[in-house]
């Protein structure tokens, strides 16, 4: 491992967060290519549906969730 003030680099042993991540970002994948053809757009409708109900909603990714939300 090589360390200077500004960055860091090496090998670092993957949380298991990372790696149920990792899985599921593999799961889209593989999904993905074995069923491309059924990869559809999202139309301006359905959009603006969407929008319309996140719209006024805020949220601070920086703040710890509550026992009750985890």
């Amino acid at each position: 491992m090589v360390r200077n003030p500004q960055v860091t680099w090496g090998s670092a042993k993957p949380s298991e967060g990372d790696l149920a991540v990792s899985r599921v970002l593999h799961f889209l994948a593989m999904d993905i290519h074995h069923r491309a053809d059924r990869l559809r757009g999202v139309d301006s409708l359905l959009l603006a549906r969407i929008n319309s109900l996140v719209d006024q909603l805020e949220v601070d990714l920086n703040l710890a969730l509550s026992e009750d939300d985890e």
